[in-house]
């Protein structure tokens, strides 16, 4: 074992040693920590092109605003002063109304029960906007939560799904508490946003750091020394795939908690018991913001992993790093340029097990459900899981094709 160990130290040693790598992970954590406080920097603009206040204090201002109604439930009562706070805006005006005073003083407290209430009676034959919130009645806001119920019934039953899927979408949305309770919850939402930024980053990195795992012994012609070493067929090998494991892993979970730290220390750690439907209101899945937060941070902690183990099977079978790179860097890419039909359930969930779109927080969060062997399994819980088997998969691939490429 301690031969084992000795190896790992090895090859950690050979990858700190490379320029190439060290800069990758400095790079890495510099865009993610940018990322972050990025988002801050500058000034918010009128219609006008002037300057109104910086990012930060317009933060600020939409911070405390959802602190001031934290603790009320999304009712009746609160939808209609939202909307009365709405109907004082002069929607005639050439400028936009998020310019006026009569939005500052009146409306812009309210913008976030605005956002819920519009994507609840947003349709694609019916059109909801700010005059008609202005306009709401109170027949209207009291059928809130039967209209968000039948509004997400014929989603669910328009999908491709089984109906068996189906209706345990619809059953998981019946534990969701209701009313629903305003929370405060800019830190989650904002972490939500911006770790697939930071998923991708890990991705990258890894992709690179690990390009040269196998085939650098190929470039540089030590192949044949480890062929004839006592433990070239087996630890080195086995070192090796540790290595890239528990690096990828060390550096996902570092730049995740950073990045969770700094949203946190930014928007505030306020909601973390708050129902994720704030944030997508039609979401069936009886879940809070600390627990997406988790499951978020699960599902990209394992397929940085899976992107790991991939790369390291990739560099075993090409001579070249550079060809690792490249096949990687589209593997990672190319699924952000591009859509997939969730008419054809089976390709649109194969699309979200790509390391990219686990990192996604739609595809954690989706109402399309994995279905197996006659079960129905939640994305949230399959991606992570899917990763992980992945994952293995792919580095007992990388030690078989390696050995077979020592042994010509």
């Amino acid at each position: 074992m301690n031969i084992f160990w000795n190896l790992v130290s090895y090859e950690y040693k050979k990858i700190f040693k490379r320029k190439g790598a060290v800069i990758t992970l400095i790079l890495a954590a510099a865009v993610s920590l940018f990322s972050v406080f990025g988002t801050i920097i500058g000034y918010v603009y009128d219609s006008n092109g002037e300057p109104v206040m910086s990012r930060y204090d317009d933060m600020k201002i939409d911070r405390e605003n959802a602190r001031k109604l934290s603790g009320r439930t999304i009712d009746t009562e609160l939808i209609m002063e939202a909307s009365e706070a709405y109907s004082k805006l002069e929607l005639n005006s050439a400028e936009k109304y998020t310019d006026s005073e009569e939005y500052e003083n009146y409306a812009r407290k309210y913008s976030e029960i605005y956002s819920i209430v519009r994507s609840v009676y947003n349709t694609s034959s019916e059109r909801f906007d700010v005059e008609d919130f202005g306009n709401m009645t109170v027949e209207q806001a009291d059928k809130f939560y039967e209209m968000r119920r039948q509004k997400q019934e014929q989603s669910i039953m328009q999908t491709k799904m089984s109906d068996t899927a189906k209706q345990s979408v619809l059953a998981a949305d019946t534990k969701v508490e209701k009313p629903i309770m305003f929370e405060a919850t800019n830190g989650y939402t904002r972490f939500f946003a911006i770790m697939y930024t930071t998923g991708i980053i890990i991705a990258v990195a890894a992709a690179i750091i690990f390009a040269p795992l196998f085939s650098g012994e190929y470039t540089s012609g030590a192949d044949s020394l480890i062929l004839s070493s006592k433990h070239g067929k087996n630890l080195l090998v086995w070192a090796k795939l540790f290595v890239s494991f528990t690096l990828s892993a060390g550096l996902s979970v570092i730049l995740t908690v950073l990045t969770y730290a700094e949203c946190m220390a930014i928007w505030g750690t306020d909601g973390a018991d708050a129902a994720i439907q704030l944030q997508v209101p039609m979401m069936s899945y009886p879940l809070n913001m600390g627990q997406c937060a988790l499951l978020y941070s699960a599902s990209g902690f394992a397929a940085c992993i899976m992107t790991a183990a991939l790369t390291a099977l990739l560099s075993a079978a090409i001579k070249a790093p550079s060809g690792t790179i490249v096949i990687m860097s589209v593997i990672i890419i190319a699924p952000m340029m591009l859509n997939v039909s969730e008419d054809i359930v089976w390709l649109y969930k194969l699309f979200c097990l790509l390391p990219s779109n686990m990192m996604a927080f739609w595809c954690i969060i989706d109402s399309i459900q994995f279905e197996l062997f006659g079960l129905v399994i939640r994305p949230y819980i399959f991606t992570p899981v899917f990763a992980a088997i992945a994952a293995v998969i792919f580095g007992v691939s990388a030690y078989r094709v390696f050995g077979k490429r020592q042994v010509n």
